[in-house]
């Protein structure tokens, strides 16, 4: 999921929250790859703020299951933005995020609503 603040009209294919921009790919990627196609497209991974934010961006697609990438990753079981900045507001579920996956080794974050 790309997110870029805009002080005009979002291109097309992108959806408009408070002035930020939105783009939600249908495509399998890696972490990787979905932040570099971001980047080629002159965008980011999503940082997410607020818990607002949160929930604006879960109701992006209206399908009743939604799993994307966010521009949250961890290093030596720290995790910081794509931006530069820490992880500081838990607005989480409970435990959430972690290096899951069956090694307790994954860093990359990705977003699921139900």
């Amino acid at each position: 999921l790309s997110g870029t603040s805009s002080s005009q009209r979002c291109p097309p294919d992108w959806r408009e929250i408070q002035s930020k921009c939105y783009f939600l790919s249908t495509e399998m990627k890696t972490w990787e790859d979905s932040r570099k196609y971001c980047q080629r497209n002159g965008s980011d991974l999503v940082v997410i703020n607020s818990q607002q934010e949160q929930r604006a961006i879960y109701r992006l697609d209206r399908d009743m299951y939604l799993l994307f990438w966010i521009g949250l990753k961890g290093t030596n079981r720290v995790f910081r933005w794509v931006d530069g900045s820490a992880l500081k507001d838990q607005f989480w579920t409970a435990g959430q995020p972690d290096h899951g996956g069956p090694n307790n080794i994954e860093d990359c974050v990705e977003m699921y609503h139900e």
